[in-house]
């Protein structure tokens, strides 16, 4: 068995060494034999699909030439991008080059997004659709815009080819119409387009318009497509198959395993047909990876098992190279492969409703007359796309005559009316909910309303209403406000609640906003504010301790945000700064004169892509005498590790805070917290232990889940700030979304 491995290895090295490290095609000399046509078939199966690269670097160190390709789902990426010129080397420097967490949602890079977009992200767990007042369950999960833009990036070039046997290699991939329930083979169109038709897979993906058909992922029907390269023409058919586990009886205790093997069962059929039709069939083992492993360090794992399988049928393979050498062809060096330039001869805009051209094309900023620059045409789309009109924006290039291109903008427009819903768990508040409603181009075009409700452990709603303009760009916006909270406030005495207030009001307010930038944004408002607030629970032997307040309050408020972090819930690198000042006065009718300011800072980095670093700080004040309904509330896990939520009660703070986190996986992360408080007032005079900081500290671990960061925190602080030194410990669990 060694000789045999090690004769196999020496004559694979020999024909390595004998390719160059180029793209080939085949070409024939006019008086050779015809050699029989070789094909290939790739079956689907998400990121286990990543094992076809690993036999395909094989294939092409063998230089065994590949005349038809069909595939599925993912067999339909990785062959579509093989039949344009792509290597196996070249797949998988691409595979591991893509950012999958990306691709596979939604979401703008936040750097592109305006703020007044940008604010909404880590809110909520589901956004829907309204139609009317009534809320819509979307096609899927992901519409597949960052997709489609993927897709083009790797494909620009032969996405204008109108038959897919003008590729390099001819190419074939399957889908299945929700309209007929039959199995559609693409071979004509945006190529683009089919392989996201091909890997529809149904609720998790959009279905494709495509004509008078609904396509979602042909894997329904035919996900191991033999037949279809055989009917293109191929003598030869090398398959490559994912080995996926079999279920045994008792495997069948959950309804997704349950579920999968119904889907199986009527292609069963067609996949016993095809693999009898195969003449290299190489499966590929695939156990112990899912669906969804698209890490850098699986999909490494998963291109190795292909080599494995490619390894296992190396006989097989090196007996076709050694029958396709009996045939007079040779290589011919391709180089570079094709790029797409010229000059804008024309823009069209399509499957735009509500928008007009002239916006969409004053937005776009590119002209016909310029000559084409995909780099730049894709940061215009990526930039458009994060102000939140649409749900897909892609292009279509077009070749003319005389070196002219024309440029199409394919349009899918956002509904004008969405429903926001959200939660988030912690240890005083516990479950709270969050429903809201935008409505844009209300009334008039650029005209939004944003209205949103938390409840159940605690109350607020908020409505905004302002005119910023559909392009977002004026240099002021007027804002007009209604707030409502009802939020229960503990109070602390030698670190136990001994009280717990209602902290109520109501508020109306109107101003002016600036958004200065993507990332900054300014608003002043003149509020009138009525404060509400009484004890829910107090000390009954002396009741008087804890008074009531109804004060009418009118404020001049400033909030200033600057926004760069990378990621809401889980930021890696970036900037937040928020600050908000608060301003009562006698003079502008108000019962109480103070004014209040607070200002935060965090600051992130992370480096070796593992370790990321968060330094943060924050500074409270206060003067005349501010009422001790305004005063700064501190403690748990977001705020000041190591004190319980709301136990640091303030009219005076200034913290700092350092974090450590180490991502242990792309999902689970552990981490370290260390902060310090200084310069507190915990009466209405200067306190006595001004220069006796506040410490706390912390370890937690965190799992990046599909509902939201869930944190589990151990930490230990003063038990009492007022006499510190004495520590107690704290477990604190948290989860969901950031509102």
């Amino acid at each position: 068995m060694k000789i045999k491995f090690l004769v196999s290895f020496v004559l694979l090295f020999a024909v390595i060494n004998s390719q160059s490290k180029y793209e080939w095609t085949t070409k024939f000399e006019s008086d050779s034999l015809q050699r029989p046509k070789i094909g290939l078939a790739l079956s689907g199966g998400a990121a286990l699909g990543f094992a076809h690269i690993g036999v395909l670097k094989i294939i092409d160190s063998l230089g065994i030439p590949i005349d038809y390709i069909a595939g599925t789902s993912m067999g339909a990426i990785t062959g579509g991008l093989y039949a344009i010129g792509y290597s196996g080397d070249d797949l998988d420097s691409i595979a591991n080059n893509i950012d999958w967490e990306k691709v596979f949602s939604d979401e703008p890079s936040r750097n592109l997004q305006p703020y007044l977009e940008k604010k909404f992200t880590g809110r909520h767990q589901i956004k829907l659709e309204l139609k009317g007042f009534t809320p819509t369950i979307p096609q899927g999960v992901i519409a597949g815009q960052n997709v489609m833009l993927e897709l083009l990036h790797y494909t620009h070039a032969y996405d204008q080819y109108e038959n897919f046997d003008q590729l390099p290699i001819p190419f074939r991939c399957v889908a299945a119409d929700l309209i007929s329930g039959e199995e559609v083979v693409l071979g004509r169109g945006s190529i683009v387009k089919a392989i996201r038709a091909s890997m529809s897979i149904p609720s998790i993906f959009n279905p494709v318009d495509y004509g008078d058909s609904l396509l979602v992922d042909g894997g329904i029907i035919n996900n191991y497509p033999v037949d279809v390269v055989k009917e293109m023409g191929a003598d030869i058919i090398i398959g490559l198959r994912l080995k996926f586990p079999e279920y045994k009886k008792e495997d069948y205790d959950n309804l997704f395993n349950i579920i999968d093997k119904i889907a199986d069962i009527p292609r069963k059929e067609k996949l016993e047909e095809n693999v009898s039709l195969t003449d290299v069939y190489i499966e590929e083992d695939i156990e112990g990876f899912s669906l969804g492993d698209f890490e850098n360090y699986k999909i490494n794992q998963i291109i190795d098992r292909g080599i494995k399988a490619a390894y296992e049928n190396l006989d097989e393979l090196v007996e076709l190279k050694n029958q396709l050498s009996n045939y007079n062809f040779r290589y011919e060096q391709k180089g570079v492969k094709e790029k797409l330039s010229g000059v804008i001869h024309r823009i069209n805009i399509e499957g735009n409703e509500n928008l007009e051209f002239s916006f969409i094309f004053d937005l776009l900023r590119i002209n016909p007359g310029e000559s084409l620059v995909l780099e730049e045409l894709e940061e215009r789309i990526n930039e458009i796309y994060g102000l939140g009109f649409f749900e897909l924006l892609t292009y279509d290039v077009k070749k003319l005559p005389n070196g002219r291109i024309e440029l199409t903008l394919n349009v899918k427009e956002k509904p004008l009316r969405n429903m926001l819903i959200g939660f988030r768990y912690d240890d005083t508040y516990k479950l709270v909910g969050l429903l809201g409603v935008n409505i844009n181009n209300f009334l008039t075009d650029g005209l939004r309303i944003e209205s949103e409700l938390q409840f159940s452990g605690l109350t607020r709603f908020n409505t905004k209403i302002f005119y910023p303009s559909r392009y977002l760009n004026l240099p002021a916006y007027p804002l007009f406000e209604i707030n409502h909270k009802s939020i229960p406030i503990g109070i602390y005495d030698n670190g136990k609640r001994i009280a717990q207030y209602r902290d109520r009001s109501w508020s109306i307010g109107a101003g002016l906003g600036f958004p200065l930038s993507r990332f900054l944004n300014f608003e002043v408002l003149l509020n009138r504010e009525y404060m509400n607030i009484t004890a829910d629970i107090a000390l009954q032997e002396n009741p008087l301790a804890f008074p009531d307040w109804k004060d009418n309050l009118v404020q001049l408020l400033a909030r200033f945000r600057l926004d760069l972090l990378d990621d809401r819930l889980i930021p890696k690198n970036g900037i937040e700064l928020n600050s908000n000042f608060e301003l009562s006065s006698n003079t502008l009718g108000s019962e109480e004169s103070f004014g209040r300011l607070e200002a935060t800072f965090d600051w992130y980095h992370t480096f070796s892509e593992v370790h990321t670093l968060r330094l943060s700080a924050a500074h409270m004040n206060s003067w005349r005498g501010m009422p001790v309904y305004k005063w700064f509330y501190f403690g748990g896990p977001e705020t000041f590790v190591g004190q319980d939520y709301n136990q640091i009660a303030t009219s005076k703070f200034t913290m700092t805070k350092v974090e450590y986190k180490y991502a242990y996986r792309r999902d689970i992360f552990f981490k370290a917290v260390f902060n310090a408080g200084f310069d507190y007032i915990i009466n209405d005079n200067p306190s006595e232990f001004l220069d006796k900081p506040v410490y706390g500290y912390g370890v937690a671990i965190e799992f990046d889940s599909i509902l939201g960061p869930i944190q589990i925190m151990y930490s230990k602080g003063d038990e009492d700030i007022a006499n510190p030194g004495k520590e107690r410990s704290l477990i604190h669990f948290t989860a969901g979304v950031k509102f």
